[in-house]
C-alpha cells in the first residue's frame, strides 16, 4: 500500500470489568450499568420484571448480577428486537423456565 491508501490501526485495550459474586447495586448505579434511567428500573421493578435483593434493616433497593443480567436482557428484547414489556416478561418467564428444566436434566443425568 502506498500512503495515500494506507489506513492506520490503532490497538485498543479493554478491561473486562467482573464484580464479586455477591456484589450489590443501588438503583442508580443498576441503571447506569444497564444504559437506563433509574426511572426505568422502578418502573420494571413496580411490573414485577426486577426483583431488589432484600437487605435486612436497610431501606435501600439493592440490586445483585442477576438483576443486571435481566435488565439487560430487558432491554435488549425492547430496544432490538421491538418486544413489549409484556412479551418481555413472557420471553424472561419461559428462559427461566428452560434453565430450571436444563438444571434438572442435568441433575438426573448426573
Amino acid at each position: 500500500m502506498n500512503e495515500r491508501t494506507s489506513t492506520q490501526l490503532t490497538r485498543m485495550r479493554f478491561h473486562v470489568f467482573s464484580p464479586p459474586a455477591d456484589a450489590r447495586y443501588e438503583r442508580e448505579t443498576l441503571a447506569q450499568l444497564a444504559g437506563v434511567h433509574p426511572e426505568l428500573v422502578r418502573v420494571y421493578v413496580q411490573l414485577g420484571l426486577l426483583d431488589p435483593v432484600t437487605v435486612p434493616g436497610e431501606v435501600t433497593e439493592w440490586f445483585d448480577d442477576g438483576a443486571l443480567k435481566r435488565l439487560r436482557t430487558i432491554q435488549r428484547l425492547r430496544r432490538e428486537l421491538g418486544v413489549n414489556v409484556n412479551g418481555a416478561a413472557v420471553i424472561l418467564e419461559l428462559l427461566q423456565q428452560i434453565d430450571e428444566l436444563q438444571r434438572q436434566l442435568a441433575a438426573r443425568r448426573s
